[in-house]
């Protein structure tokens, strides 16, 4: 039996996975109409490519059938418009698709049944919202994300607890500008989830507020007696050309107290921690000055940086075009490069005095 039969449009030609069939079927003509309008609104919508992403609802339907059989309809009707809704914007059609799709389908939601089968729309909603925003972010580990949000699963106490170990961890996997949220999402959750999220308890949350270059791992009292140094935690950006941000060597500046860098053409908040780097487009405006530093750091064209009583040489610093630091971190720029070094007071570093991962 064909999936949707209307005016002529047949999508499934193949048989459907079995627990998916059911609810298919009798709800046919809801979701025979709901194709319809969403085809007259987007005439390019595929019928055979929403075919075959309906197939992969048959992971996440069997699951649900074998725990919570009474409520299958209910999420297979929220699924199917929800995939819907995503061939329509073009996001699981074509090869462009993100992989992690496939994973979220098959993986995800089968993990979190529970939660999905409580509440289909909001579940499956902001999972679906969460996994389109860290795609969309170079430099996150989307697979990272879901293989830790799977392993903390069990442990969760309902969807509130679940969202908020969502956006933990994908601050974790690299989405730097979540960074405040995700603290105050810390300060909800259990101590289980917090430690299975970032490794630290909630006596140590204070700490990692406090320094954005504190390996959870190494907070506590290690933390708190450790001996740190300037060292440059992070290398970022890059030229357009080859998948950076920037036309033009880029020059820092504090936007309202907080990082920012600026090329020819456009002007970018920064957003920088242990866990990545981020820059987020501003909109431009005419007013925006190269403001100074507020905290007196500084840098020769040596590459000799000074700054609160500490100082350091880095090799790396050959002719830097502009410093700033928003009180935390140091950003530096150099006259020739499309990149930008961040230089903090930080534990342990690596080779060359760097630390952190190049993004």
């Amino acid at each position: 039996m064909a999936l949707l039969e209307r005016r002529g449009v047949n999508t499934v030609a193949r048989p459907l996975p079995g627990a998916l069939a059911g609810p298919l079927r009798r709800g046919r003509d809801r979701f025979n109409a709901a194709f319809f309008v969403a085809r007259q609104a987007v005439p390019a919508l595929d019928p055979e490519s929403f075919a075959d992403g309906v197939r992969e609802l048959g992971t996440v339907a069997e699951t649900i059938a074998g725990h919570e059989p009474d409520r299958l309809d209910t999420v297979v009707a929220a699924l199917y418009d929800l995939t819907l809704m995503l061939h329509q914007k073009g996001l699981l059609a074509g090869p462009g698709r993100p992989e992690a799709f496939g994973r979220l389908w098959n993986e995800l939601l089968p993990a979190v049944h529970v939660h999905l089968a409580a509440a289909p729309e909001e579940t499956a909603g902001r999972l679906v919202n969460a996994l389109c925003q860290l795609e969309a972010t170079p430099g996150v580990r989307t697979g990272e994300w879901i293989d830790r949000l799977i392993a903390v699963v069990n442990g969760l106490s309902g969807r509130a607890e679940l969202f908020d170990a969502g956006r933990l961890l994908a601050w974790r996997c690299g989405m730097a500008h979540q960074r405040e949220a995700a603290l105050d999402a810390a300060g909800r959750v259990s101590e289980r989830i917090l430690r299975a999220c970032l490794g630290l308890s909630t006596d140590d949350l204070a700490q990692l507020r406090a320094d954005p270059w504190l390996d959870p791992a190494k907070a506590g009292a290690a933390g708190r007696g450790g001996r740190k140094r300037l060292q440059i935690v992070a290398e970022t950006g890059g030229f357009r050309g080859f998948g950076g941000p920037f036309a033009t060597p880029p020059l820092p500046f504090l936007l309202d107290g907080s990082l920012a860098v600026r090329d020819a053409e456009n002007v970018w908040r920064l957003h920088a921690d242990v866990f990545g780097t981020v820059f987020r487009k501003y909109a431009y405006k005419n007013n925006i000055e190269n403001n100074t530093s507020a905290s007196a750091a500084r840098v020769t064209p040596e590459g000799v940086v000074t700054w609160n009583g500490a100082k350091a040489r880095f090799e790396r610093i050959s002719k830097p075009s502009g410093i700033v630091c928003d009180g935390t971190t140091i950003a530096v720029t150099l006259s020739r490069s499309h990149r930008v070094l961040l230089i903090a007071m930080a534990a342990e570093p690596g080779e060359d005095g760097t630390r952190g991962r190049r993004e």
